[in-house]
């Protein structure tokens, strides 16, 4: 079908002995947050998916409230790579792909190589 991005998995280890380090620290008081804090983590690792077919980008998000949205190469006006500065030396960031009038675009969070990635949008974007 073509080629298929997931979150990082840096940046959810990163965000699991974070939260782990806070349970440790806080003597397990924050153990009521911080463990469904890491399962929440881990689906969201799961089941987020960004995928380039030939024709579209498909943006698979969430587990209980599933968002499936799927933008057709030549409805995609830009594609924008936010990174910070953690997340630029880890090389991790967010993609938002915008399509005709949208102002805010479709967010993936935390996918690696979020330049690569775009690059790969923009070519199948430019074959059209």
């Amino acid at each position: 079908m073509g080629e298929s991005y997931k979150m990082s998995r840096k940046l959810m280890i990163v965000n699991l002995v974070f939260l782990i380090i806070l349970t440790i620290f806080t003597a397990g008081f924050l153990a009521i947050i911080t463990i469904p804090a890491v399962l929440i983590l881990i689906i969201k690792y799961k089941k987020n998916l960004l995928t380039l077919s030939d024709k579209s980008v498909i943006l698979t998000t969430g587990w209980l409230n599933t968002s499936h949205v799927e933008i057709t190469h030549s409805k995609i006006n830009s594609v924008t790579v936010k990174q910070e500065f953690i997340s630029n030396m880890c090389c991790w960031g967010d993609i938002a792909v915008l399509s005709g009038n949208d102002v805010s675009g479709e967010m993936f969070k935390g996918i690696d190589n979020p330049k690569s990635v775009k690059d790969a949008i923009m070519r199948r974007v430019d074959k059209i």
